[in-house]
């Protein structure tokens, strides 16, 4: 029997497994960012209800739970299966 050189196959593998981790990160790295940007707008929301304080008078912590499930919702969807960045 003739020997195989393993060399070329693991070259190979290697190479495979280069891609499939540049694609992991560039997934983690788009979903880090589009989680960084929601929390940026959620501290600009933020601002803009403690400044209707005035208006809401007592209740102006009432839209702080909507926003907190939101946000909550919104970066479940980018770790889970059939976010968006899977279609």
């Amino acid at each position: 029997m003739a020997k195989s050189d393993p060399i070329p196959v693991l070259t190979a593998l290697i190479e495979m497994t280069e891609v499939q981790l540049a694609e992991a990160w560039a997934e983690v790295r788009d979903q880090n960012t589009y989680a960084l940007a929601l929390a940026g707008l959620n501290v600009a929301i933020m601002g803009i209800v403690v400044a209707a304080q005035v208006t809401l008078g007592p209740h102006w912590w009432i839209p702080i739970p909507g926003l907190a499930v939101v946000t909550v919702t919104a970066l479940v969807g980018t770790r889970g299966r059939g976010s968006i960045s899977d279609s």
